[in-house]
């Protein structure tokens, strides 16, 4: 991993915040403790690019105003669906805007949204909601089909 005071400093640079970087080891630990506003939680054991992308992107979110969004309150059924959606199409607009944005990074980030998407779980091992949070993921990191099980297609052809 690339020394957290270095992600730090370059953090600051883009987006003009401070942060404190933590290293976690599995997907359960992230989710237990998640990222706040001040704390980036990043996985251990990635490449030098995957860091430097995944702080670019970050910062993008504060610079492009995701933060800023008022929620309004929602069913409790509706909201955690709404939220997942609404996380899933920022992160897609906030890609768009990155290698626009720092075309420097081009290369790097297709290289870190191409090994991410092979790591992606089988959709038809998933529940449906799951099934279609997931081919949204996809989407968003740039996957041209989406193979979603046949009991999906006709409401992934209208999300999609």
């Amino acid at each position: 991993m690339i020394p957290a005071q270095s992600l730090t400093l370059y953090f600051h640079a883009l987006s003009g915040r401070s942060c404190e970087i933590r290293p976690y080891d599995d997907d359960a630990e992230l989710w237990q403790h998640p990222d706040t506003g001040t704390t980036v939680r990043l996985p251990a054991g990635e490449p030098a690019e995957f860091y430097r992308i995944a702080m670019t992107h970050r910062a993008l979110h504060y610079l492009l105003g995701t933060f800023s969004v008022a929620v309004r309150p929602a069913g409790p059924l509706a909201r955690p669906l709404a939220v997942e959606v609404f996380a899933v199409l920022e992160d897609l607009r906030v890609d768009a805007a990155l290698p626009r944005l720092f075309p420097g990074l081009a290369s790097e980030f297709g290289s870190v949204r191409a090994a991410a998407l092979a790591q992606r779980p089988d959709l038809a091992a998933l529940p449906p909601r799951s099934a279609m949070g997931e081919a949204l993921v996809r989407l968003s990191l740039g996957a041209d089909d989406v193979p979603v099980p046949a009991a999906l297609h006709e409401p992934w052809a209208r999300i999609a």
